[in-house]
């Protein structure tokens, strides 16, 4: 009895092994490219969130207040936060966080005194919530939503920067400071472990040999 191979399932089961070796061999890469993807995806989800919820809460205030030129409607405002969130603010985290790999452990407060890089950084969150502002009203202009007019490019700017001072200002510092605050603890903690080194246990060792002598 002879028996034939069918060259469909012969194909099937070379592609099955060579994707399972490939995998096995570029696995490290595949994480690395699946992380950097969803780090991507999150900052772009992260800037969309920000410049919206600043834009929103800017305008909603200003408005509030009866202030002229603040008339637009929300809604479109929402939009444009949005839109200039994933336009300046994703990019710019990615830029952050790209920075930060790339200094590692180094210490800029050394350079810096804390009250002062306290201050830039406060100064760079509104600086960049204020350019993102302008640059989602100028992407709703042009791509023409239904949600109504929306601000105007400097109205957008106030309202964007006023929106990062009552909200993303304090989340970020208080983020710092716990981060901060935990790296200090981990210090103290490797701090107080006590070191094996050879000489602090000959130290040590004398000691205790002197103290059982008596």
């Amino acid at each position: 009895m002879s028996s034939s191979s069918d060259p469909e399932k012969d194909l099937a089961v070379v592609v099955w092994w060579g994707a399972l070796g490939i995998s096995l061999f570029f696995r490290p890469a595949a994480e690395l490219g699946i992380r950097a993807i969803l780090f991507f995806i999150c900052t772009v989800l992260v800037g969309a969130l920000d410049g919206s919820l600043n834009l929103l809460i800017g305008h909603a205030i200003l408005k509030a207040a009866r202030c002229s030129d603040y008339e637009a409607s929300i809604l479109s405002s929402m939009e444009a936060g949005a839109l200039g969130g994933i336009s300046v603010i994703g990019p710019i985290i990615l830029l952050a966080a790209f920075l930060v790999a790339m200094a590692g452990n180094a210490n800029f407060h050394r350079f810096i005194p804390g009250h002062v890089a306290l201050l830039l950084e406060i100064a760079i969150i509104v600086a960049v919530s204020t350019a993102a502002c302008p640059v989602g009203v100028v992407v709703v202009r042009h791509m023409q939503f239904s949600q109504g007019p929306p601000l105007g490019p400097l109205h957008a700017a106030r309202a964007g920067a006023l929106g990062a001072s009552i909200l993303t200002v304090p989340l970020l510092s208080i983020a710092a400071f716990f981060m901060r605050e935990s790296n200090a603890h981990s210090v103290r903690n490797s701090a107080s472990v006590p070191s094996t080194h050879p000489v602090r246990l000959f130290r040590v060792g004398g000691a205790c040999a002197l103290l059982t002598s008596f």
